[in-house]
């Protein structure tokens, strides 16, 4: 649908918003401007999704491989197309 494009997500490194019950989670998207008249449904769908993780985080069987394929496949592209290093770094 091409709405977003770029995104990011993690959690806060710098230790201030851990608890040992919990953790707060950031996303951040850059959208298009197509993507700016859908961001009610680009929220849906970050929704949907968690709750899809959720659902497997606390199922015996846990995550399924087609998951942990998509992770691999998008390390290996941000790998083969990672900006170069001079050799000092």
């Amino acid at each position: 649908k091409s709405w977003a494009t770029g995104c990011s997500a993690g959690c806060d490194s710098s230790g201030h918003y851990d608890s040992s019950s919990h953790r707060l989670l950031y996303m951040s998207f850059a959208l298009s401007e197509n993507g700016v008249e859908h961001w009610h449904e680009i929220i849906s769908y970050v929704y949907m999704y968690i709750g899809m993780i959720r659902h497997y985080c606390l199922s015996e069987s846990g995550l399924p491989d087609w998951i942990y394929e998509e992770l691999r496949s998008i390390n290996e592209v941000s790998f083969k197309f990672e900006d170069e290093s001079s050799p000092e770094e």
